[in-house]
């Protein structure tokens, strides 16, 4: 057993007496009406902190459990129909008791938070969970589908991670195509080299062929002349 299991047993119930009632909502109240509306205010703020207290000591104690037992066995458990709820809602309350544990949120504010949203919240960006904490300590209530969204938000830190990773992969490809660029021009020189060897070349040969017929030519001629 966790060192979490007497949250709820450590819940202070509030006294009717300790209860101060708005000015509006007494207005033309007998004595006993009073008392009676200020035992039910007591009742109810005792019982939601009994109920907010019982979803933080549960997540503790699976979270604990989870910790003792194989993977396996885990799995079976959530899976065997011995806990009051879902295995999915077991899941949702033990992945989410390393956040819950170290948040500011009292046991009152855990009851307008369902364990899907809280798994959600507790999964989200620093800056997606502090505006979820906003809503619930204003007594608002935070949905599954308002979670979902602030767990999809890309914190700041985040998002400059990934502005660094595209900069950063950019600019390697930049570097790559500058490196061709520089092959590419280097190609290019050495075609136009090749280009002028071989202009070069043929007017060797041409030279070279004009010269042969040009003595050949005056060769015959003087044979022919010395025939005569």
């Amino acid at each position: 057993m966790s060192e979490e299991t007497s949250i709820v047993n450590d819940i202070e119930v509030r006294s009717a007496d300790s209860i101060v009632l708005p000015s509006e909502a007494v207005e033309g109240l007998s004595t006993s009406q009073l008392d009676i509306m200020k035992s039910t205010v007591a009742a109810v703020q005792t019982n939601m902190a009994i109920a907010g207290a019982a979803l933080r000591s549960s997540c503790a104690e699976l979270h604990y459990l989870k910790g003792v037992i194989p993977n396996r066995s885990w799995t079976k458990f959530i899976n065997s129909g011995a806990l009051p709820f879902s295995a999915k809602a077991a899941q949702d309350m033990c992945n989410s008791w390393m956040w819950l544990k170290d948040t500011g949120l009292t046991d009152g504010d855990l009851i307008n938070l369902s364990t899907r949203a809280l798994n959600k919240v507790a999964n989200a960006s620093p800056e997606a969970q502090a505006k979820a904490m906003k809503v619930l300590k204003a007594g608002g209530t935070l949905t599954v589908a308002q979670a979902t969204a602030l767990s999809k938000e890309i914190s700041e830190s985040e998002l400059k991670a990934e502005t660094k990773a595209k900069v950063k992969k950019h600019l390697a490809a930049a570097e790559k195509l500058e490196a061709k660029d520089g092959e590419i021009e280097k190609l290019k020189k050495q075609i136009e080299k090749l280009k002028k060897e071989n202009s070069d070349l043929k007017a060797a040969q041409t030279w070279k062929v004009e010269t042969v017929m040009k003595n050949l030519r005056g060769a015959v001629k003087e044979e022919f002349s010395m025939m005569k």
